[in-house]
Formats: C-alpha cells, structure tokens, sequence
C-alpha cells in the first residue's frame, strides 16, 4: 500500500473547502459594523424616550398639572425605593408628608385644568375605552386625595401627636369623613355602566362591566377596612411599629390607585 501523501486532508469535503474552512469563513472577522448598529439602535431609542418625555410632561398646555404629576412620579418611585431599602430613613422622611401633599395638590390642579370636561355624574368615564374622565369624577378624587393625605400624617409619629391634641380635626377625620363628603359630587360605579354601547367598544364591554363590579366590591372594602377601621385602631393606640410598617406599604399601592392613576388617564388630554 502506497502511503499518504503528507498534505492529504481525508476530512469531508464541500466543494473542495473543507468544514473547518467553512466554518471559518462564516465567522465575521470584525465585529465593529455589529457595534455601530447597536449603538445606534440605542442612540434612537434615548432619542425617542426624550421626545415621550417631553411630550408627555412638558408641553405648554396643562404643564402645571403635568408638572406636579411629574414631580409626583418621582417621589412615588423613590418612596418605594426607600421603604424597602431604608425603612427607618422612610418613615422620617419628608415623602410622609411631601408625597401625599404632592397627591392632593394635583387633585386641586387637575380641577382648575380640565374644566372643559362634560359635567354628566352617569358616565364618570373611567370605565371605559372609547369615553373621557368626566368633570365630577376629577373633582370627587381630591376627596380621597385628601382623606389619604391625612392617614399618611395620622400614622406618622411626628404628626399624630399634633392631631391627637386638636379634638376636631381627629374626631372629623376618623369618624365624620362622610360628612363633609357631600360637599363633593358623587359618581355611581352603577350609572358607569350606562351607556355602555357609545362609551365602550363590543371586544371590551364585557370586560369592563366585569372590572367596574370588582372595583366596586373593592371600593366597599377599602372604605371600611383602609377607611375607617385602621383610623379606629390608630385613634385608639393599637397598632404597633410592625402595624404600621404593612400600614405603609398599604398606603404606597393606595397612593397609586388614587392619584397616578387619575394622573396617566389625563396625560391624553391635549
């Protein structure tokens, strides 16, 4: 048998490349075009995140509110950076005063800003994908912002001992708060459902009559229990510091539904 010859490749073969060489040959051998299109993919996506900024927070009309929705945001997100991080640092914090008071200002600023809403109490359109806030919608919030406002100071021990000391301003909050809440409109999670084939498309409607029912059985709750029983306990003296410390976190997710969410839908007015 005649022996190999020194340079024979006996490995398969396409087209008289060898695997080894195609493989190779696949292989780009600069990645610096792969960089520039990443790095230019980024560069637009900063582009755009600005711009949506601006947009959504700096235009000339309604900028106050827009403003103090902003200002709002970033102290919501640095509360709740801060509670889980530093509990000790939150609770001493100017956020137990500066966020909640930042909520109701933007409740009043929304109510001097968006007077050109339809005044109708059946359709608060907040239910809906087709409708918009109605006016007394916007203006029944800056009572709940309110009645947040207080619970933040009610728990916070720098400020209960200014509302214990004062007898009307205890006894109104923690058992009289519906009182004065006829001095606000009142929108019905019922009537919401009215008009449902103007205000809501086909896809959603059901959907959100099964949304509306389950914010109203929330609704029922969270007046009592977050409304009225924890101002009880708090009246009383019994909580104690790891009460208070889930009563925090309660009231973050509470300061969201109240007043960020009201926020994001007027950000589509323009």
């Amino acid at each position: 048998m005649s022996p190999s010859p020194p340079n024979a490749n006996f490995g398969p073969r396409i087209d008289d490349i060898s695997y080894v060489d195609a493989l190779e040959s696949s292989i780009p051998i600069g990645n610096g075009p792969h960089i520039g299109d990443l790095l230019n993919i980024i560069f637009v996506k900063i582009i755009y995140f600005i711009k949506l900024i601006f947009h959504l927070f700096f235009q000339r009309k309604f900028i106050l509110h827009r403003l103090i929705g902003l200002l709002y945001l970033l102290q919501y997100f640095f509360a709740f950076y801060l509670f889980f991080k530093n509990y000790d640092l939150f609770k001493s914090s100017f956020l137990i005063w500066s966020l909640p008071l930042t909520g109701f200002v933007q409740s009043l600023t929304a109510i001097y800003t968006f007077t050109f809403l339809s005044r109708t109490k059946r359709d608060a359109g907040y239910y809906s994908d087709r409708g918009t806030l109605s006016y007394p919608f916007i203006v029944e919030n800056s009572f709940f912002a309110s009645i947040l406002l207080f619970q933040w100071l009610y728990y916070s021990n720098k400020f209960y001992p200014l509302f214990t000391s004062s007898i009307i301003i205890d006894n109104l909050f923690v058992f009289l708060p519906y009182i004065a809440r006829q001095l606000w409109p009142k929108t019905s999670f019922r009537d919401s459902l009215y008009n449902s084939d103007k205000n809501k498309t086909e896809k959603n409607k059901k959907f959100f009559f099964i949304v509306t029912h389950i914010t109203k059985c929330f609704y029922i709750w969270a007046k009592h229990y977050i409304g009225f029983f924890l101002n009880y306990i708090r009246f009383f003296n019994r909580v104690d510091t790891e009460d208070i410390y889930h009563i925090y976190l309660l009231l973050l997710f509470g300061a969201f539904a109240t007043t960020i969410s009201m926020f994001l839908h007027t950000l589509k007015f323009k």
